[in-house]
């Protein structure tokens, strides 16, 4: 169980803590820079009359301050986790959901792990949302409970049909690509004694590791669970997002909230803020784990992450009461306007950068050294968020190298993304259709 003695002096001491160290990081980056570009011949005196260079540091500053300054939060927050874990006094009964849309390649396999958990009292239900192909037979087993539609609904529909069908008085959801550890329902039941918490999340972990894309994502992932994760729960907030592919709900909760909405098309991220919206608390069990797929090219990641980021858009519009409101602490204070501008913001920032470097090329007085000396702060930048990088693989114990030489090269996986989100902003602007 979250130990919850947040205070508002406590939070302020962090707050101040991150605010004074990264300043003090940030200027001393700035020194460093300013030192090193004289010793490199850059003229100041020459580039500065015409104000290209004010510029130019405007925008380092900007991307040093959002970048430098959160991580320092998180560094902060996470310090102050302290989660006390209970076994139930007794043991629920616990029903393990998993819905299938045209994964004949993938399904037997998740119910293999399904079938393997560690635990006493537990049932699988499997539901087959309209597959073409050769789903509907691979999910009848003799020890599930498969349902097949018909016609395909979407998976808010396939998913309610199996709680409505569920016999357990806890509900854990994973997908048809993902594989569940055998130990995942022990460690995600030692929340369920604090009547608050309503869910709780597992670790999702990259399952291939080949090629850079698969690569970048396993950090991605990483950063967002060993760091983002575990500094809401330390901030006293609780997590944004319960991941399809491992998390635990109560039962009685889903049926009492109607269950999955298809208002959006990322119904996991609406239904945890919507649980938190009724009152209730949504918790991240870093040793419940859970082996999912993800794309292999950036073509197929570009249609995953298109919808997701769509999708965020459409949730952020449903719950737009939760923003800045105090009632909920750092999740409406922080962390939601934090995903908006970290997200969609730090594409647009990115964007105006591309777009002003060749003004500032063109109406200069010296362009080349102007240039030269963006690149050189450019340099500086991608050093400092590539160490972050690696300090979070070391905090995840997961320093390897091909990781290590990945972290080093995220840029053009930072730039894809920032493209997808600007695409997502452009086509939900435009209310194009999208189906999951």
């Amino acid at each position: 169980m979250l130990n919850k003695q947040y205070t508002f002096k406590s939070q302020i001491i962090v707050v101040l803590s991150a605010f004074i160290l990264s300043a003090f990081v940030i200027y001393s980056i700035y020194a460093f820079s300013f030192s090193a570009a004289h010793k490199l011949g850059f003229s100041f005196d020459y580039i500065i009359p015409d104000g290209s260079i004010n510029l130019i540091w405007f925008f380092f500053l900007m991307c040093l301050t959002g970048t430098v300054f959160p991580f320092f939060l998180f560094i902060g927050w996470i310090l102050r986790t302290k989660i006390r874990r209970e076994c139930p006094d007794k043991l629920p009964f616990v029903s393990i959901i998993i819905p299938a849309f045209n994964e004949q390649e993938t399904v037997s396999k998740s119910i293999e792990c399904a079938l393997a958990q560690d635990y006493p009292e537990f049932e699988i239900l499997v539901v087959d949302d309209g597959s073409s192909d050769f789903t509907p037979l691979l999910i009848d087993h003799p020890d599930v409970t498969s349902v097949s539609l018909p016609q395909n609904q979407g998976k808010a529909n396939a998913v309610n049909l199996a709680i409505s069908k569920a016999k357990g008085d806890l509900v854990l959801f994973s997908d048809s690509d993902s594989h569940l550890h055998p130990d995942a329902i022990k460690h995600l039941i030692g929340y369920f004694n604090n009547p608050k918490i309503a869910a709780v999340a597992g670790q999702l972990i990259v399952r291939q590791k080949r090629g850079f894309v698969a690569l970048w994502q396993t950090i991605e992932y990483i950063f967002g669970q060993a760091i983002v994760k575990i500094a809401q729960c330390g901030s006293g907030s609780s997590i944004t997002v319960c991941p399809g592919p491992i998390c635990i709900y109560r039962r009685d909760l889903l049926l009492s909230l109607g269950g999955f909405k298809d208002r959006t098309i990322v119904e996991d991220f609406d239904l945890t803020l919507e649980v938190i919206a009724a009152g209730y608390e949504v918790i991240y069990e870093p040793r419940a784990l859970a082996w999912t797929s993800t794309p292999e090219t950036f073509s197929a990641l570009g249609r995953q992450r298109t919808r997701w980021y769509r999708g965020n858009l459409q949730v952020f519009k449903v719950h737009k009461n939760l923003l800045f409101n105090t009632q909920h602490g750092a999740l409406g204070i922080f962390w939601m306007p934090y995903i908006l501008l970290i997200g969609f913001g730090g594409a647009i920032l990115e964007a105006s950068i591309f777009l002003c470097f060749p003004f500032i090329f063109y109406f200069s007085s010296a362009p080349i050294e102007a240039s030269l000396f963006g690149l050189f702060l450019f340099v500086i930048f991608e050093l400092i968020t590539i160490i972050q990088y690696i300090l979070v693989l070391y905090l995840d114990r997961n320093l390897h190298l091909s990781l290590i030489i990945a972290a080093c090269c995220m840029k053009p996986y930072q730039l894809f993304l920032s493209w997808i989100r600007l695409v997502a902003l452009y086509r939900e602007f435009r209310k194009e259709k999208v189906t999951w």
